[in-house]
């Protein structure tokens, strides 16, 4: 690992190490605590942002591990996922807590209604479901799949 690595890796250590996920809001999201990874730049590490590559997997997977040793009470694993499959799929990241949800066993429905996607049904234990912007999730069922 190179050192440049090893002083964000430290300092990620040290962030979170640091953080106070129990001063929240109203709606118990710890505003202040997402701000410091977001001026750190880690909702978005995982993407190629500036000319570089971005954090490698084996990179994330540490940040990962940090997030875990220090009980991070805060989405940033599921945002780093999250924005690495935006930012593959030619999408647009930020730097708003998303999340990832499975469709298995759910009944849900994506349908075109005139220009926009529309999905119906309900998902269930969708991990900080509350408070992430956004929800990615697999490919799902859609009439014209059914045609194919």
């Amino acid at each position: 690992m190179s050192e440049l690595k090893d002083i964000f890796l430290s300092t990620c250590d040290r962030l979170l190490g640091e953080l106070n996920t129990t001063d929240a809001d109203d709606h118990g999201w710890p505003r202040a605590a997402w701000q410091r990874l977001v001026e750190l730049g880690l909702p978005g590490a995982l993407t190629p942002q500036h000319g570089d590559d971005g954090l490698s997997v084996a990179d994330a997977l540490a940040v990962n591990e940090l997030c875990g040793y220090h009980t991070l009470a805060l989405p940033l694993p599921e945002t780093l996922v999250a924005n690495r499959l935006l930012a593959l799929a030619g999408l647009p990241i930020g730097d708003q807590p998303l999340t990832l949800a499975a469709t298995a066993g759910e009944a849900v429905r994506l349908d075109r209604e005139q220009d926009q996607w529309r999905l119906h049904g309900e998902l269930s234990a969708v991990p900080w479901g509350r408070h992430a912007d956004a929800v990615l999730l697999p490919k799902v069922s859609s009439p014209a799949d059914l045609d194919a």
